[in-house]
């Protein structure tokens, strides 16, 4: 790739100079602020400078001067992450393009321009790390990571800046060290990114607060946040999170109970996106005998549209995602990663019904994310539909599924089970 002219690599993205404001929220993942009385719509709040600020403009003003450089910053979901790097953007010089992966997926899309190549003085926006490495990515994951390590370790390359936002559980997983004896399902991810993390609190600090006091006297969200906010939590306030709990909190039976499968589709399994038929074969079980006796013919449509409803100006609980054509990226339906972060901390120990485990089986269409619902399931004693889903996995062509369904049967005693997977395995490692 170093051989390659540098007329000849594909220019991505936008030019920095030209990006606005009012497109941060779309394309870029910046949380729309919450609507208050004499706001400017479109506009975001102004912004307050807070320590990880300091570092990462650093980061930033080491691409700038030529070198080759990541950062990762590391929060509870709307903690100011995104916007943050928005900020640090906005300071490129003219000449950086701000470049998002998305189509067809994530992963598919950065390793697509790794094989091909990253044109110079590209910044590459990795908001959800968890889509590109690890888990959630699948197959990609270990390649993508490799690739990127070799961008960034080659001067002749660049300069390029990679910028990436994550939760807590999953930078946790991403960097966890290996364990001794055995093989490492992450090493070139936990590689990258040893050393990129820059952690953003969750709540402002004194003087952050103070500074915040003297800006929100030119800014009426900021001045509302400062009023209504708990703990010191603005970030979270202007990007709508206690709206959108309460409009969880009240929702109606059949919107929480869609509500609840799209976060354990999540949580167990990585689900970035789920289906229509997903969401209405495990949604049932979520539901009490009165509650589901009492359904309307119309009572799916009625849930999605409940969970569509902005709240003060930010999204629905759950939002509508198309599929471009002839990208072949899928669309479905994606979870507000606030309510992603409140699920996974009060669905924790929470045991999904049956419905779910059969809808995940049916109607999950990535190999990986079916796998790793069966390691769920077989965590929580759920052989019968870890089985299943491990099985279903490996029809995909999923060689891991295939290695936890025989480790699973061996574990059961159920020698014949396990040597028929085995084969399958074995046949799917040769595809």
């Amino acid at each position: 790739m170093a051989d390659r002219l540098e007329s000849e690599v594909p220019v991505r993205g936008r030019f920095v100079a030209e990006l606005r404001d009012e497109e941060a929220f779309d394309e870029w993942e910046v949380h729309r602020p919450v609507e208050v009385t004499a706001a400017v719509p479109g506009v975001l709040p102004l912004y307050v400078r807070r320590a990880h600020d300091e570092v990462l403009r650093s980061v930033v003003d080491q691409a700038a001067g030529g070198a080759n450089r990541m950062v990762v910053l590391v929060g509870e979901s709307s903690s100011g992450k995104t916007r943050a790097c928005w900020e640090a953007v906005a300071e490129l010089p003219a000449g950086w393009r701000l470049w998002h992966p998305l189509d067809p997926s994530p992963a598919q899309a950065l390793a697509n321009a790794l094989q091909e190549g990253i044109a110079a003085r590209t910044a590459i926006w990795l908001n959800e790390l968890q889509q590109y490495f690890g888990d959630q990515a699948g197959a990609l994951a270990e390649r993508v990571a490799a690739g990127l390590r070799a961008l960034l370790q080659d001067s002749t390359r660049g300069p390029v800046l990679v910028l990436g936002t994550v939760w807590p559980e999953f930078w946790s997983s991403l960097t966890a060290p290996a364990v001794p004896g055995r093989s490492s399902e992450h090493a070139q991810t936990r590689t990258l990114l040893e050393g990129k993390g820059v952690y953003v609190p969750a709540a402002f600090e004194a003087q952050e607060l103070e500074d915040a006091r003297t800006v929100g006297g030119h800014d009426v969200r900021l001045a509302d946040a400062l009023a209504h906010t708990v703990g010191r939590r603005l970030a979270q306030y202007m990007a709508g999170a206690p709206a959108l709990l309460e409009r969880y909190r009240t929702a109606p039976p059949a919107a929480r109970a869609v509500i609840g499968a799209a976060m354990d589709a999540s949580r167990l399994g990585g689900a970035a996106l789920v289906g229509r038929d997903f969401l209405q074969a495990a949604a049932e079980g979520y539901l009490g005998d009165d509650d589901y006796d009492a359904l309307g013919e119309e009572w799916l449509e009625d849930a999605l549209a409940y969970t569509q409803q902005s709240s003060k100006g930010v999204r629905g609980l759950l939002s509508r995602v198309r599929g471009r054509p002839g990208t072949g990226g899928r669309g479905g339906w994606r979870l507000s990663d606030y309510m992603d972060h409140i699920g996974r901390i009060e669905r924790r120990y929470a045991a999904p019904p049956a419905s779910f485990w059969a809808a995940a089986r049916e109607h999950l269409p990535e190999s990986h994310i079916v796998r790793a619902v069966g390691q769920a399931a077989e965590a929580r004693w759920r052989d019968a539909e870890a089985v299943g889903l491990y099985q279903r996995a490996l029809d995909l062509g999923d060689v891991k599924a295939g290695q936890e369904l025989g480790w699973l049967w061996q574990g059961r005693q159920r020698a014949e089970e396990a040597r028929r997977v085995q084969e399958q395995t074995a046949l799917a490692g040769d595809d």
